[in-house]
C-alpha cells in the first residue's frame, strides 16, 4: 500500500514537532524560574534541571583513497537538558561550603549512626551475593529488598525528563567553536528575569554542566579565556562543570586501581596482581588501561569482590564447596516466615562482615587519633615560610624542600617526637603481621 504525504501536510507536521519541543524546553529550563519569581519574588530555581552535553563526530573514509576521494568528517555538539530527580531547595549550592583543602580529615570520619548505615549498606550486599551464588541460600533470594532502603528512593526510581535542546555544528576540540557553545547555553538556557538588562546573572540561577571530563576541561578553558569580562555573563560563569555518573565512577575505579593494584606484588597470594594472574584475566591491565577498557576492570573488581565474600562464608560454615549444605542451616523452610527467613539470611551477613571486615576500633578513637594527626599537620604548615617556599626550622633555622625532610631533622636533631605518626606506623604495621600470620 502505497502513501504519499503533501508538501503542505509535512510542514505542519515539522511546524507543530518544532512548536512542541521548544515548549518542552521551555517548561524546563525558563518557566519554573518564571513562576517562582512571581510568587516570592526571588529568582531561586523551584524545578531544577541540568545541561550535559558531548560531541558527536562522524568519520567516513573511502576505500580507495584519491584527490577527489578523501576522508571525510563531521563534528556537532549535542545539548540535552536534563530533570534532577532528587532535589534539596534548603541546601546552598551558590558557593562550596567550605574550601576542601582546608578541611581537617577527623571531619571525613562517620558517627555512630553514619556507621550503622553503612553497615546495613554492607550486609545487604554480602546478602546479595551470597544468594547469587551458594545454592543452599538461593531459596532466600525473595525475602531480600531488591534495593538498600534510602528517602529519595520513590523520586529515584522514576524516570528523568529531559529534552534535546539542540545538535550545534560545533567542535569542542576548538577553542572559539568551544566559546560559541558556552555561549549558546548562557544566551538559551541560563534564566534571567527582565531586570536582568546587563546580562549579570545571580550566583543562584547558575546550572550545572555535565559532560566528559574532556569536555569539562575544555570548557573550563574556554572560560578562562574570557576571564576579562566585566560581568558573570560575558564571562560564561553561568555554569558549574561536573563529569557524568560514569566518569565519575571511572575516577573512583582508577583511585582503586592505583592504591591496590601492583605488579609487583603478582607473587603475593591474594593480592588482586596476583588473581589476575591466576585466572588469567588478561583484559585486565592495570591503573593504564582503566579508562580504555573500563567495563573489563570494572567486572573483574566486581568479581574479586564477590570471591572474597564467598571465601568468607565458607570459611565461616566450614564448608569445601559452594555446593555443600552448611550444618546450621534451616529446617523445614518451607514452613518459616518471610521475617524468619530474613533474619537467617541477615545474621549470616552479619557474621561474615563481623569477622572479615569490620574494624575493631572504636569510631571515636579513630577520630581521636586523626584529630592528633591533624594537629601535627597544621604543626607542619605553621613551619612553612612562604617567602622561602620552604620549610624552616624553629630551631637553627634551616630550610628543607619538603615537609618529611623537615621532620627527619627534627626527630634527629632535635629530638622531637611525632608519637601519633608513629603510632599509628606501628598499629598498622602490626594489623598487616597478624592479617597475614
Amino acid at each position: 500500500m502505497g502513501m504519499c504525504v503533501t508538501a503542505s501536510s509535512s510542514a505542519k507536521r515539522k511546524h507543530h514537532l518544532l512548536s512542541r519541543q521548544q515548549q518542552h524546553i521551555k517548561r524546563l529550563l525558563t518557566e519554573p524560574v518564571k513562576e517562582d519569581e512571581q510568587i516570592t519574588g526571588t529568582h531561586q530555581l523551584s524545578k531544577s534541571s541540568d545541561i550535559i552535553g558531548d560531541n558527536i563526530d562522524i568519520t567516513r573514509s573511502p576505500s580507495q583513497m584519491s584527490v577527489d576521494r578523501r576522508r571525510q568528517s563531521w563534528h556537532w555538539f549535542l545539548l540535552v537538558a536534563l530533570e534532577k530527580r532528587v532535589q534539596y531547595p534548603t541546601l546552598d549550592d551558590t558557593h562550596p561550603i567550605a574550601d576542601i583543602s582546608q578541611v581537617e580529615n577527623s571531619l571525613f570520619i562517620p558517627n555512630l549512626e553514619e556507621s550503622a548505615f553503612l553497615e546495613g549498606n554492607f550486609i545487604h550486599h554480602i546478602m546479595q551475593v551470597l544468594v547469587k551464588y551458594v545454592d543452599s541460600l538461593k531459596r532466600y533470594k525473595l525475602c531480600i529488598p531488591e534495593y538498600i532502603s534510602h528517602p529519595h528512593l520513590n523520586m529515584s526510581c522514576q524516570k528523568s525528563d529531559y529534552a534535546i535542546i539542540d545538535l550545534l555544528d560545533k567542535s569542542e576540540n576548538k577553542s572559539e567553536e568551544m566559546i560559541d557553545i558556552l555561549q549558546y547555553i548562557h544566551e538559551k538556557c541560563i534564566a534571567r528575569s527582565d531586570s536582568d538588562n546587563d546580562h549579570d546573572t545571580p550566583s543562584s540561577l547558575k546550572r550545572v554542566f555535565g559532560g566528559d571530563v574532556l569536555t569539562n576541561e575544555r570548557a573550563y578553558s574556554a572560560q578562562l579565556a574570557l576571564h576579562n569580562g566585566m560581568t558573570e555573563f560575558s564571562k560564561l560563569q553561568c555554569v558549574i562543570h561536573r563529569p557524568e555518573g560514569l566518569h565519575r565512577m571511572m575516577n573512583l575505579l582508577l583511585f582503586i586501581y592505583e592504591q591496590f593494584y601492583k605488579v609487583s606484588s603478582a607473587g603475593e597470594p591474594g593480592t588482586l596482581s596476583h588473581l589476575r594472574n591466576t585466572v588469567w584475566r588478561i583484559d585486565v591491565h592495570g591503573p593504564e588501561e582503566v579508562i580504555q577498557k573500563y567495563r573489563s576492570h570494572y567486572a573483574w573488581m566486581d568479581d574479586c569482590l564477590d570471591s572474597f565474600i564467598l571465601g568468607a562464608y565458607m570459611d565461616l560454615m566450614g564448608i569445601k564447596d559452594l555446593q555443600d549444605e552448611p550444618v546450621n542451616h534451616q529446617p523445614l523452610f518451607h514452613l518459616l516466615s518471610d521475617q524468619d527467613k530474613y533474619t537467617y539470611i541477615h545474621r549470616v551477613a552479619k557474621d561474615i562482615f563481623d569477622k572479615y571486615v569490620k574494624i575493631a576500633d572504636d569510631v571515636d578513637e579513630i577520630r581521636e587519633r586523626t584529630c592528633a594527626l591533624d594537629a601535627e599537620a597544621n604543626q607542619m604548615k605553621d613551619l612553612f615560610d612562604s617567602d622561602e617556599r620552604k620549610y624552616m626550622c624553629p630551631n637553627c633555622n634551616k630550610l628543607y624542600k619538603t615537609s618529611g625532610g623537615i621532620k627527619r631533622h627534627l626527630k634527629k636533631v632535635h629530638e622531637f617526637s611525632f608519637d601519633t605518626e608513629d603510632q599509628l606506623l606501628e598499629r598498622t604495621t602490626l594489623r598487616y603481621t597478624e592479617h597475614r600470620l
